[in-house]
């Protein structure tokens, strides 16, 4: 098994910063790879990529109070398999973090390539988050 973890601190109260990680539906809001998030009826998210590619996401576990969420790949042209994903908003003393983990099987790739697209994702991800907090 195969488990990558980025980490990213904002400036930002954590509450703030949950208000959109922690909306399942509205990934499209901050994630610049997402151009479109539709949660469908079976409580799954329906993401669609820039390239028109489309991912299956499954809601698994969502905690406000602790401010942790997690999910699972269904579908996705991702090489991984067996994806399980946790987000996790920590206060800090100058506002809080951002952990985003995921432990997956490789899959039509090998572990670096895998882990570093799963990676490329995160840090994209975070990056475009902290823009958005910045203008909000």
């Amino acid at each position: 098994m195969t488990r990558v973890v980025e980490t990213a601190a904002f400036a930002h109260p954590a509450a703030q910063v949950w208000e959109w990680v922690g909306d399942f539906g509205g990934l499209n809001r901050w994630h610049p790879a997402v151009t479109h998030c539709r949660l469908q009826p079976d409580g799954t998210r329906l993401l669609t990529l820039a390239d028109g590619a489309e991912i299956v996401e499954r809601l698994d576990g969502r905690d406000a109070k602790a401010r942790t969420l997690d999910y699972s790949i269904v579908t996705s042209p991702l090489p991984v398999r067996d994806y399980r994903s946790h987000i996790a908003v920590r206060e800090t003393a100058k506002g809080c973090s951002v952990e985003w983990s995921s432990t997956f099987e490789p899959q039509g790739a090998d572990e670096a390539a895998a882990s570093n697209a799963v990676r490329g994702i995160y840090t994209a991800g975070l990056g475009r988050l902290k823009h958005c907090l910045v203008k909000s």
